[in-house]
């Protein structure tokens, strides 16, 4: 028996499970908001929700999507001029003035840190030439995330009875939003300030996120507040390298609401992916050369699990390849199982290509002599 061949006997009886204490999450989180959910930023994955998926109007967290929008679409360069519609827009403000020149750049900040009203009209003058078709490009941006359930119909969520998302689809939009470094450093600064480019006016800027003071692993993102909506906080944390998306709506306590969510997300889950063991393996191939090639995952999942949650993996694999192989074609798959549910399934596919050995009648009849003069 070859290498290969040992190889492949042990990955098919091989069966992987690691578990800790105990696999059961403790209690929910107790908040006061109405409406909340915790996200895991790599996977996607909801780890807890109440009335998570209901539309609720969004305050000024509404300012996430405008603002991601924008940098998608714009360049940070790029100098408005005030209009006087931006200039009437009431509630929180930067104050700015009809005919002022700011940057993109500066006019985010004033919106993403100090939550400035007239500063996201601003945007959406710049970026769209109107603030009605801004909107339209927002709300296309929203439905790509797969924030189905948002419809915005101005840029900053004052009032407006049709306004709306759910606590889901602001941490899909959020989660987007952290991948833009512009926006991730906006977000995480406590204070700064921007400059009027023609009247030379300063303006200070300071976060209205307190938890950026109180918690390190805090990284942002953003506050909303109204009558209607409540209390809003939309934060985004990291520790060990994971980062949450917690949202919470109409709160009594937003921010002990969002630190009390996070810290029982970080507590009571961690992330898992495949152990070390499963991320190259060995096969042989029959008529190829090589005779053997290296198999691996297609790609490296990962998954957010509950501590101490039993994890089993077991391989779909045949005993052996027959030539020619493709680099990258699937040649089986890893079954990963927990609590007797199927989790996902990974295919595998192959290291490399390998060509089909081609024996003409003479090479065998040569091969043959050859092996008959041995003997």
């Amino acid at each position: 028996m070859n290498y290969c061949q040992k190889v492949v006997i042990a990955l098919m009886v091989w069966l992987v499970s690691w578990s800790g204490n105990s696999a059961l999450v403790q209690a929910e989180p107790n908040l006061s908001a109405a409406g909340y959910l915790l996200l895991e930023s790599a996977t996607g994955q909801v780890l807890t929700e109440k009335n998570g998926y209901e539309q609720r109007p969004p305050a000024s967290t509404t300012k996430i999507l405008t603002c991601i929008t924008a940098l998608d679409l714009a360049h940070l360069d790029e100098i408005a001029t005030v209009t006087i519609n931006a200039d009437r827009v009431g509630d929180a403000s930067i104050y700015l003035t009809a005919g002022e020149k700011f940057t993109l750049e500066s006019l985010l900040q004033g919106a993403l840190i100090k939550s400035g009203n007239d500063a996201t009209v601003a945007i959406a003058e710049q970026v769209a030439g109107d603030e009605r078709l801004f909107m339209d490009l927002a709300n296309r941006k929203a439905r790509t995330l797969g924030a189905v359930r948002t419809e915005f119909y101005n840029p900053h969520g004052l009032p407006h009875p049709k306004h709306v998302t759910t606590a889901y689809d602001l941490a899909l939009i959020a989660n987007y939003a952290m991948g833009n470094p512009v926006f991730a450093e906006m977000v995480n600064t406590r204070e700064t300030s921007i400059s009027s480019l023609n009247s030379r006016r300063k303006v200070n800027l300071k976060n209205t996120n307190k938890l950026l003071w109180n918690d390190p692993r805090i990284i942002g993102v953003k506050t909303g507040t109204t009558d209607r909506a409540g209390k809003c906080l939309v934060t985004a944390a990291e520790h060990e390298g994971r980062i949450l998306i917690g949202v919470v709506l109409k709160s009594g306590d937003r921010f002990g609401d969002s630190q009390r969510l996070l810290d029982w997300g970080f507590q009571q889950f961690c992330l898992q992916g495949l152990p070390e063991t499963a991320q190259c393996m060995v096969l042989d191939v029959k008529h190829g050369t090589p005779t053997c090639i290296t198999v691996r995952p297609a790609y490296q999942p990962v998954w957010s699990l509950p501590e101490g949650t039993e994890i089993s993996i077991d391989l779909e694999l045949p005993a052996s390849l027959v030539a020619p192989i493709r680099q990258g074609e699937t040649v089986g798959k890893i079954i990963v199982m927990t609590k007797g549910e199927l989790l996902e399934e990974v295919p595998l596919i192959a290291g490399e290509k390998v060509e089909r050995v081609r024996f003409s009648i003479l090479g065998l009849i040569t091969r043959g002599l050859f092996l008959a003069s041995d003997c």
